[in-house]
């Protein structure tokens, strides 16, 4: 077909104007079809829960724990004792999560003291004498925590906790003054603590962040123990003695 140069033209403006519509359609159906991903996306995520674990936590750290109440040992010295557990954190707002721990943990009181003695020449011997308990649990603690910022590095929090004995013992270390030496040691079994105590516990905590969702944690951890943890048929003199511990712990915070 032989075209003038008019038709020619035309022709070709048609074909021009007919790739850019193709083209501006492409792109309209392509921003369509992301517009449309993101907004059932969306909707799925309303749709479905939340995780209910948002964090897992790892750690170790050192236990301060002596005794207190009307009846307890009044010269007590520094107790440091071990302690190891894990925890799970809930976000309940953007501010507030729901933590709770499990922690092996190890109590008790200690005293350091000197006592003298006459032998039978009348002549006195100064000794030493470290003695305490060693109270050994497994203890569950739930508190509410607050993040005073809005990465969550600084947090803090109370709660509640309870504690099953798993161990029980008492020991005694007797050392000569003049020389330093440690002359004997006894540690034996007792079963004058109850099995259960119960504890209000007090948390402030720092996360470091690591990586994408790791952090480096520090807790500090109070609990003070709200029963008496002596067995009263066992020693109604010691009837109102109670826990009270602080643990430095540190760890590794996972996000999930």
């Amino acid at each position: 077909m032989n075209l003038t140069g008019g038709s020619a033209l035309a022709v070709l403006l048609f074909r021009i104007m007919t790739s850019k519509c193709r083209s501006i359609l492409a792109i309209y159906f392509s921003f369509a079809a992301i517009a449309t991903c993101a907004q059932a996306q969306t909707e799925l995520d309303t749709l479905m829960p939340r995780k209910f674990i948002k964090q897992i936590q790892f750690f170790v750290g050192l236990n301060i724990s002596n005794s207190w109440g009307s009846n307890s040992i009044h010269d007590q010295v520094i107790n440091i004792r071990p302690s190891a557990g894990l925890g799970l954190s809930h976000r309940l707002t953007k501010s507030f999560d729901l933590q709770a721990k499990l922690v092996w943990e190890v109590k008790g009181s200690k005293m350091d003291y000197q006592a003298t003695f006459y032998d039978q020449n009348n002549e006195p011997l100064t000794w030493r004498f470290i003695q305490g308990n060693r109270l050994e649990y497994i203890t569950g603690s739930l508190t509410l925590n607050y993040n005073f910022s809005k990465r969550h590095k600084f947090y803090g929090g109370v709660g509640m906790s309870i504690s099953y004995l798993l161990k029980q013992e008492t020991y005694t270390k007797q050392f000569d003054i003049s020389s330093g030496n440690q002359i004997s040691y006894y540690k034996s079994k007792t079963d004058a603590y109850r099995d259960v105590d119960v504890g209000c516990v007090a948390v402030i905590g720092f996360n470091q962040k690591l990586g994408l969702k790791t952090f480096f944690t520090i807790q500090l951890l109070g609990n003070i123990g709200i029963i008496d943890i002596v067995r009263p048929e066992i020693s109604h003199y010691y009837e109102t003695v109670r826990n009270y511990s602080v643990a430095l712990l540190v760890g590794i915070t996972k996000n999930n």
